[in-house]
């Protein structure tokens, strides 16, 4: 593991090297955030699995997150070797274990990064290429005070347009009375099984779900043409603060049993020799509000 420690909080994240059992082909291997863990009070992020040791590589924990898009060699995308952002160049096996709800890649080439590190700073790059994509990737975690910010930049170096969809996945703990999150005003959700907005706004867990089996649920309507901005209820601390620097395409809610997690999506193409640049923050709150 690497460390970023402060004063107040200590953030743990995966070494794409010395920890690749704990690594696979789905979340990207670098700038991943595996705990957060505030000095008087533990650990603060959860996942599908928490708190098992050796949780599935594809369920994962803490605050890892995904490049959906995957170039493959067929136009068709047939389950071959393809690359994914962050991680390699990836097989499909096809196989599945239980509770798992992607199948099972072996991955055949991994991404190499290069590691800058300070105490409250950790730059991760990366260089990837298949085919006609040719682009750069930089990961860089910082931690002022009690907030921890993730940034994300891709470089597109190669002729062909850079497609990229990516989401970051926090897993925050569950709360006693299932409330989860207050959501940016405008939010709205089709009626589901799993989730409610109650009286005061807030968004809660329906008790009668079935949530061993866990629920996804993506929003009707959030607030148009703005970053997005979650305040999340915590067993621990206060709240944690969740935002980020650009306006999703999406927002997708997923909780099971042990955690909950809001998961907004950013997507563009990246014409070549251009570059964007993108950023998530925790902040763990000392008060409520």
């Amino acid at each position: 593991m690497l460390f970023l420690t402060n004063d107040s909080l200590r953030v743990s994240v995966l070494d794409p090297q010395k920890d690749s059992t704990r690594l696979g082909p789905r979340f990207c291997t670098g700038g991943y955030v595996y705990q957060l863990e505030e000095r008087q009070h533990g650990p603060l992020l959860a996942g599908p699995e928490y708190p098992e040791a050796d949780p599935s590589v594809l369920n994962g924990q803490g605050m890892p997150d995904v490049f959906q898009f995957t170039f493959y060699d067929s136009p068709e995308e047939v389950p071959e070797k393809k690359l994914i952002i962050g991680v390699g160049i990836i097989e499909n096996t096809g196989r599945r274990k239980a509770r798992e709800s992607h199948f099972r890649s072996a991955v055949d080439s991994v991404a190499q990064w290069e590691i800058e590190q300070t105490e409250q700073k950790l730059v991760m790059r990366t260089k990837q290429e298949y085919r006609d994509w040719r682009f750069t990737l930089s990961r860089t975690l910082e931690l002022t005070g009690r907030r921890l910010r993730s940034q994300t930049a891709l470089h597109n170096l190669g002729p062909a347009p850079l497609p990229f969809r990516w989401f970051p996945h926090p897993f925050f703990p569950l709360t006693a009375d299932r409330r989860c999150a207050i959501l940016p005003q405008g939010s709205a959700m089709a009626e589901n099984p799993g989730f409610h907005l109650d009286a005061a706004g807030f968004l809660v867990m329906n008790e009668s779900f079935a949530w061993e089996t866990g629920h996804y649920q993506l929003l009707s309507a959030s607030a148009p043409g703005v970053p997005f901005a979650s305040h999340h209820f915590h067993p621990l601390v206060p709240a944690i603060d969740f935002s980020c620097d650009f306006v999703p395409s999406k927002i997708a809610l997923w909780a099971n049993n042990r955690t909950f997690s809001c998961e907004p999506f950013h997507e563009a193409l990246i014409p070549s020799g251009n570059h964007q640049e993108w950023s998530v923050t925790l902040h763990v709150k000392e008060d409520t509000r």
